[in-house]
């Protein structure tokens, strides 16, 4: 908001309207809707294009890395729902980030696939896991496959309900700067999330935990390069975003695919595998 002493100084000077979009951005802030605002192209810096080109690179190398587990026994479900996890994981890497260059509204929905990809990416691991411990026939039940539906769609509708993601936007110092918006989530997709993935990654663990202790020898190793990355990577890069929304250093934004790309890596190892 601008200051009384901005009013008064426009009321009495009365500028020409270029000089109050270069002296008063506050006021011009003021006149724009807010509908306006969040169509306006972002200005982009070096992190932005750091950020988005690092991504990219990560998202290649783990859509490759699923293609080479799919293709060493496509017949194979485990193959398959895992190459499924790497696409999905890929998919929300990328997502944010494209809306760095266009919109506002962009980038808020980028953020709201990203986070639908890695809610259905954990969905697509709790298939895994169950599958290990039970069979690929137990996977197709109803009692087995309905919870997990649940439990991804629930948090998915609620992300995508108005109002859930939070906007507002700064006073601008300049007329580009009047676009870029801070984002934060509302308590209930907080609460949803959170709920979501702790219950998530706690059946995963206990399930591959329980599968790993039953296994031995080549299955065992992989089970433990299985979790130990999977742990990596969801957890490890649900931190460094969390970070980097709470302090705004954007070097965690930076990291984040970074921390990704290690843990399906070691997934992948754990495919590797052999005799």
């Amino acid at each position: 908001m601008p200051s009384l002493f901005e009013y008064l100084l426009v009321y009495y000077f009365m500028p020409p309207p270029f000089n109050l979009v270069i002296f008063y951005p506050s006021i011009l802030n003021l006149l724009i809707p807010d509908f306006i605002k969040m169509a306006l192209p972002l200005e982009s810096n070096y992190v932005d294009y750091t950020q988005f080109i690092l991504a990219s690179i990560v998202s290649i190398m783990v859509l490759i890395l699923g293609y080479k587990i799919y293709k060493k026994d496509p017949s194979y479900w485990l193959n398959r729902v895992f190459t499924a996890f790497y696409v999905g994981l890929a998919a929300a890497a990328i997502s944010f980030n494209l809306g760095l260059f266009i919109s506002p509204t962009a980038l808020i929905v980028g953020e709201q696939f990203m986070l639908s990809f890695i809610m259905v990416s954990l969905g697509l691991l709790l298939v895994v896991a169950v599958g290990l411990n039970y069979g690929e026939v137990q996977i197709l039940k109803p009692k087995t496959i309905i919870p997990i539906i649940l439990l991804v769609a629930l948090p998915l509708m609620v992300l995508w309900l108005p109002g859930t993601i939070l906007t507002w936007l700064p006073q601008p110092i300049m007329i580009r700067d009047v676009a870029p918006p801070h984002t934060a989530f509302s308590d209930y997709i907080l609460v949803s999330l959170l709920t979501t993935l702790i219950l998530g990654v706690g059946v995963l663990s206990y399930f591959l935990i329980k599968v790993y202790r039953a296994s031995a020898g080549i299955v065992k190793r992989r089970i433990f390069f299985f979790l130990t990355g999977i742990l990596f990577a969801l957890l490890l890069a649900a931190a460094s975003t969390s970070i980097a929304s709470i302090t705004d250093i954007h070097f965690f934004d930076i990291i984040t695919p970074l921390v990704l790309l290690v843990g399906l890596s070691i997934v992948y190892y754990g495919f590797s595998i052999s005799e």
